[in-house]
């Protein structure tokens, strides 16, 4: 209890002076580690509880982009999201403190959504409270990077490329189509071939049939 009513920056900074350490627990593609959103949500609520501030999120903008093909030559997309987390004295619920956080996640399936939210609130509370965690984001630096095609093939197209590769090399495909993305287009993946360049890749898939069946012919 307060013997006096405080304001919104005292209470966050009541929360500051008794926040400790969160430690890094997640591993990250085996790529570093991270604190984890609840972690941080387990280490703050009942400070903030006690000092009398609550939280809300809000989504201000967002949109799905498409960021080119993995490692797998799946088709991946990025969500990119804007929020507002808003910081709120619970005694006076018009004296509020606002946090913009701009959240990016990849993923082939439904949970980029929830990815980004979790990161917003996590990184908004990590950064308000002053939390220590030992990370440096700032010199952390993402070895997942994706080679993206200005115009990469669409996925009809993508279709129809493996529909041909499969109808002219069945089992063998996937190395005939690995093999016509490295050596005529020197690239890791046949998904980032750019969408102009698709009548010359089936026409190479057709060439190197006919070659194939003359080789063995002969």
């Amino acid at each position: 209890d307060y013997e006096e009513p405080l304001n919104l920056f005292q209470r966050i900074s009541a929360i500051r002076a008794e926040v400790t350490a969160v430690a890094k627990e997640a591993n990250v593609d085996n790529k570093y580690r991270a604190v984890t959103h609840d972690d941080v949500t387990r280490m703050l609520r009942p400070l903030m509880v006690k000092h009398g501030v609550v939280s809300f999120l809000s989504l201000a903008s967002s949109e799905m982009v498409d960021t080119g093909v993995d490692w797998k030559n799946r088709r991946c997309m990025q969500l990119r999201s804007i929020f507002i987390v808003t910081y709120v004295n619970v005694e006076d619920s018009c004296e509020r403190f606002e946090v913009r956080v701009e959240a990016h996640a990849d993923d082939a399936g439904d949970k980029a959504p929830g990815k980004v939210a979790s990161y917003a609130q996590k990184y908004a509370d990590l950064k308000t409270f002053a939390v220590p965690t030992g990370e440096d984001d700032e010199q952390r630096i993402s070895e997942d990077k994706i080679t993206v095609a200005a115009n990469p093939l669409t996925e009809e197209q993508l279709a129809d490329l493996w529909s041909k590769a499969d109808e002219l090399f069945g089992d063998d495909a996937l190395d005939i189509l690995a093999g016509l993305a490295k050596k005529i287009f020197g690239l890791d993946a046949y998904a980032k071939i750019e969408s102009k360049h698709f009548e010359t890749a089936i026409s190479w898939l057709e060439k190197k049939r006919a070659k194939m069946d003359k080789d063995a012919a002969e």
